[in-house]
């Protein structure tokens, strides 16, 4: 993936943005608007090419390639536009003059952005663009970003304001889970008249978060987790429950008029000679129903349902309990006034989360840090990551996620070293305190902080919402001098010869391999040829979700909510497409 630097500085442009008046500004994006829309329109490569800085991007999203690509510098996107442009005809190239804006995020970074609309033969887009100065003194595209919103209208319609009911068709759309990433992708589906079925093993959905440990919050604000089509309202707590977040699902489901089973397991799906699947569901009430759909979505989470733990000698001989993260519930374990000794196994969010319950609980809690941590406080995410985009103070929250896509990985990545440091200044104060207690800090991949930690670990960071002041103030003990040797009947015996006695050990160690849901429903064959899941690729997209994961029809939702929300609608439009057969080819150079 590239990461060399893309900005242009200002002062090697010698342009003072300062100078900038409105009417100028709106003339420079206008006039090279207009010679974009002229190329565009008559696929004139080497007009467009002459419209980009040297170092630039062009992430398109289903729009042109009905993939998910990110293409760098001239000789990329020149390729790209000459094998796509005569094949989506895209056309109609409109400028939203309300959007022009000038921004300034860093001293010596500017650029101007603004959306625009277009239409293809398939369907119709919306579109970013930044223009940056150049040494020449003039203004040209950094980045543009192309993003598919719509098919266009057919006749059997596909953007319906009030879709068929559904409940007694045949499904076309099997979604195996139903929390946020099934649920929002079903609400797209059952708007764009697709039967959908979601199918949810626990009693109500909503149960894999009660289920989930009770102090479990969102440590990002609801501006930022909305699910599609419905909003929190405005009245909702800033940052909601595990608990009141799992009612929700269950109030979304039934206004939006979803066909889900719950307490249902699909057990098997084998592929037929003609792309569908048949897949037999089991209900707790010992009914089988045997379907044919065309298409099937994991929408099972991060990983696998047992999550990943690590392996040692002596585990089986250990006389206490080892469990995994997944399946702590501060209910199931503590008897009244027992103080247990508990070993957490890692040190990103579940770590954290689970041990300051634990001191909460009254329980004698020691964390052990595997490896270097990024820690952010909640009020730096606040003001440095989420303040006027994820904000009361923000855009609507589909225009936010725009913005925020429009950033190839490797922009976004300088971006996030930015922050980054940004962030670092203002938690002065408690990462001292951390390190004064031996906690050992990371500022993430590549200087990100949070952002490619997320992206290519799901994990490794921890927003404070309270445990880091319980580790600088030594209740919550830690260990991270040294690794495991063994597990010892009593407890833990690490290779520097300490002993920690131990009553039950946690394994907050990560979330297993996404794969391993789909071998277990679709056999090994099947799993054998998925692509890689999560993760990045080469071009700095997520690997293997929300499009092509090597076998047709079969699908993997997942990602933070915000990730879910904005690609819950890519999913479901690629199926409509497909039933419409005006899907495809998708760009594979």
């Amino acid at each position: 993936m590239h990461h060399a630097s893309s900005f242009p500085s200002l002062l090697q442009s010698h342009f003072n943005v300062s100078s900038l008046t409105s009417d100028a500004i709106h003339a420079l994006i206008s006039t090279w608007f207009a010679s974009f829309e002229s190329a565009i329109v008559s696929q004139d490569v080497e007009r467009i090419l002459a419209l980009f800085a040297e170092r630039c991007f062009w992430r398109d999203m289903l729009s042109l390639t009905w993939d998910f690509r990110t293409f760098h510098d001239a000789a990329q996107i020149g390729e790209f536009l000459s094998a796509c442009l005569h094949l989506t005809e895209m056309n109609r190239l409109r400028l939203r003059e309300e959007t022009v804006s000038l921004q300034e995020p860093f001293p010596d970074t500017a650029w101007i952005q603004a959306f625009f609309d277009f239409e293809t033969k398939a369907g119709i887009g919306s579109g970013l663009v930044h223009l940056v100065p150049t040494g020449e003194g003039t203004w040209k595209a950094h980045s543009v970003f192309t993003n598919l919103e719509s098919l266009r209208d057919l006749k059997d319609g596909n953007h319906c304001t009030n879709p068929v009911e559904s409940m007694d068709l045949p499904p076309t759309v099997l979604v195996i889970g139903g929390a946020q990433s099934g649920l929002g992708l079903a609400s797209h589906l059952h708007q764009l008249n697709v039967p959908t079925l979601v199918v949810e093993k626990t009693q109500r959905l909503g149960d894999k978060w009660r289920q989930r440990y009770e102090s479990l919050c969102l440590h990002f604000p609801v501006d930022h987790d909305h699910l599609p089509r419905i909003p929190f309202p405005d009245t909702w707590p800033r940052y909601m429950s595990a608990a009141k977040f799992a009612d929700w699902l269950e109030q979304y489901a039934a206004s939006l008029n979803l066909n889900v089973w719950t307490s249902s397991t699909v057990i098997r799906a084998a592929q037929r000679s003609d792309n569908s699947w048949d897949v037999t569901v089991e209900r707790e009430d010992g009914f089988t129903c045997h379907l044919n759909v065309k298409h099937i979505v994991f929408a099972t989470g991060l990983g696998d349902d047992q999550g990943s733990i690590p392996t040692y000698a002596g585990m089986d001989s250990f006389r206490g309990t080892i469990i995994h993260s997944k399946g702590f519930r501060r209910a199931i374990a503590a008897s009244p006034g027992q103080r247990r000794r508990v070993f957490v196994i890692g040190s990103g969010t579940s770590a954290h989360d689970i041990a300051a319950d634990l001191y909460t609980n009254g329980d004698d809690v020691t964390m052990f840090q595997r490896g270097p941590t990024y820690v952010m406080s909640q009020a730096a995410a606040l003001k440095y990551i989420l303040e006027g985009l994820y904000s009361k103070n923000g855009p609507p929250t589909d225009v936010a996620d725009r913005l925020v896509a429009s950033f190839p990985t490797a922009v976004a990545t300088e971006i996030a070293q930015h922050q980054t440091l940004a962030i670092q200044e203002h938690d002065v104060e408690l990462l001292a305190g951390l390190r004064s207690r031996g906690f050992r800090l990371s500022r993430g991949i590549k200087d990100t902080g949070y952002f490619l930690l997320g992206l290519e670990k799901l994990g490794g960071y921890y927003i404070d919402v309270g445990a880091s002041q319980l580790i600088i103030d030594g209740h919550i003990k830690l260990k991270n001098n040294c690794e495991i040797d063994h597990f010892t009947q009593d407890g833990v015996k690490f290779r520097d010869g300490e002993e920690l006695a131990a009553d039950l050990v946690i394994c907050a160690t990560g979330c297993g391999d996404p794969r391993e849901i789909i071998r277990q429903v679709c056999g090994s064959d099947v799993t054998a040829r998925c692509k890689p899941i999560c993760g990045l690729n080469e071009e700095g997209e997520v690997r293997g979700c929300w499009g092509d994961l090597g076998i047709f029809g079969l699908w993997y939702m997942t990602g933070t909510l915000a990730l879910c929300r904005f690609h819950s609608k890519h999913v479901a439009l690629q199926i409509k497409a497909m039933s419409l057969g005006v899907f495809g080819p998708r760009y594979s150079a």
